[in-house]
């Protein structure tokens, strides 16, 4: 038998970019530049409203950690039954592991199209956020 934590029903109700920096260009930048990037996702949680808030902060640099821009995008679901699959957990409230895991995907790949947007027309246009495993991100709140 299913387990019942497993059935969900959501709808994204929002994107929102709350910060977008893009830093003067201080060299020549190359034709071909290897760019890494540091991806943070933060969870909010607002049970009385349904709503879960998955914040995504991409901070783009280069090997020797100069930065060239950040971008933080909120996606904004409603989860409508909420009450079925919230986590209780020693004073904290959480959602399943394979329910955040498919809204960080959803909030990555959102994410990249906002900063493709965001950065065209610069000197960042061509930075594309690679594919992202949205397994790798580990809680930290514990």
């Amino acid at each position: 038998m299913e387990n019942e934590k497993n059935k969900f029903q959501f709808q994204i109700v929002g994107i929102e970019l709350l910060s977008g920096e893009i830093l003067p260009l201080t060299m020549e930048l190359k034709e071909v530049m290897d760019f890494t990037f540091q991806v943070n996702i933060e969870h909010r949680l607002e049970e009385n409203l349904k709503l879960f808030f998955v914040v995504v902060k991409v901070e783009v640099g280069d090997k020797e950690n100069k930065r060239y821009g950040s971008i933080t995008v909120s996606c904004i679901f409603k989860l409508n039954n909420i009450e079925e699959i919230i986590e209780v957990k020693e004073n904290s409230r959480s959602v399943p592991p394979n329910i955040s895991t498919l809204l960080n995907s959803i909030s990555i790949s959102t994410t990249r199209g906002v900063m493709f947007s965001t950065f065209k027309g610069t000197y960042l246009h061509n930075v594309v956020l690679p594919i992202v495993d949205p397994n790798a991100f580990i809680s930290l709140s514990k």
